[in-house]
């Protein structure tokens, strides 16, 4: 942990190994560096905290995995530096390898699928995820638009193109 102005870790909660909290360096700081995180809240090994904005995490919450990352801050295409908190509320499950950008905000009761990338605030509780995994045909129908021909779509839409 670097470039913090104030650090709270509630009772009971912990940050495992190789997870990273930095603010930015004091020539840079337009706001208060700091990093609340409430009671009974565990965040697992190899996170990225950026706390060039404060971030809030409530009670209960966790961070599980490997490889999420919180952003308080990113830059439009002149340069301009963009700044915002992350706010989240009480019992969160945040799955492995998820991105939570600037100036977004979580309600209690929310759970967020490994890889889910949380651009905008979540106000309702209930599961999110930021892809939708279907299946687009059975091996067999594959196999069956190579007999007929190098070039089909399938139903779904799916192209498949066959080498001979």
């Amino acid at each position: 942990m670097k470039f913090l102005d104030e650090f709270v870790l509630g009772d009971g909660s912990s940050i495992g190994s190789s997870t990273i909290v930095c603010g930015s360096c004091e020539q840079n700081k337009f706001h208060k560096r700091c990093l609340k995180i409430g009671s009974n809240t565990d965040i697992l090994c190899s996170h990225y905290f950026d706390v060039v904005a404060p971030i809030s995490i409530g009670d209960h919450v966790t961070v599980a995995g490997k490889w999420s990352q919180f952003y308080t801050h990113s830059f439009d295409l002149q340069g301009n530096r963009m700044d915002g908190s992350i706010n989240m509320g009480n019992k969160i499950y945040i799955g492995a390898g998820c991105i939570v950008n600037l100036g977004v905000r979580i309600c209690d009761k929310v759970v967020c699928q490994g890889g889910t990338v949380i651009n905008h605030d979540i106000t309702e509780p209930g599961v999110y995820m930021s892809h939708t995994f279907a299946r687009r045909g059975s091996v067999r129908d594959f196999h069956e638009y190579k007999k007929d021909c190098p070039f089909r779509e399938n139903e779904n839409g799916t192209i498949c193109i066959f080498k001979e």
